[in-house]
């Protein structure tokens, strides 16, 4: 779902600016889509109390990823299988580690706002929409609206059906979860 909260809100952000105009990979014919360049980030993300679990977590990513945008006006994000997210419960010293390779079409409507995305490979989610922090492998699918607006954005219609496995990470580090709320790249430190 969101192999990085402040990813994803910078994605939606990028994806409803540019699906405002009609960029030249979108407009018809013309050449084949070019992949972007690979980009890395590592990054550490604090869940407070009471924004994804009971208890306070720490997000410790590293992953590295690149967009292609289609002709259709769709984007697909591509995450190479050395990419990993690291969840920590400071207070009981647990901590689970997970994967985060795969890919995520995501199709955006005419404005940006709302945003279609069907994800393969290793996910997480979390966030407004989101039951504490779900882990999934295999295919899934789910809908992200007010993509436009980082602290409105929120996870619909999420279907875990077709995935192998699923875990919520909450309670694989000593807490529980609850439902989630958006936190923003100022609120995390």
């Amino acid at each position: 779902m969101q192999r990085s909260v402040k990813m994803m809100l910078a994605t939606g952000a990028a994806l409803a600016l540019t699906t405002l105009g009609v960029t030249p990979a979108s407009a018809g014919e013309g050449p084949a889509p070019k992949p972007g360049p690979w980009t890395t980030i590592s990054e550490t993300t604090v869940f407070p109390k009471g924004t994804a679990c009971k208890a306070k977590v720490v997000a410790k990513e590293k992953f590295t990823f690149r967009e292609t945008q289609l002709k259709d006006g769709k984007v697909l994000v591509e995450y190479k299988d050395s990419s990993w997210s690291k969840f920590t419960n400071p207070k009981k010293h647990k901590s689970y580690t997970i994967g985060s390779g795969g890919d995520l079409l995501i199709k955006p409507n005419k404005d940006g706002s709302t945003l279609s995305i069907k994800g393969q490979g290793e996910n997480y989610g979390q966030g407004l929409g989101v039951y504490g922090i779900v882990y999934s492998k295999g295919p899934i699918s789910f809908k992200v609206v007010n993509a436009d607006d980082p602290a409105k954005t929120r996870i619909v219609d999420l279907d875990l059906n077709r995935a192998k496995k699923v875990v919520q990470i909450c309670y694989k580090i000593g807490t529980k979860p609850v439902w989630g709320q958006n936190i923003l790249p100022e609120q995390s430190s």
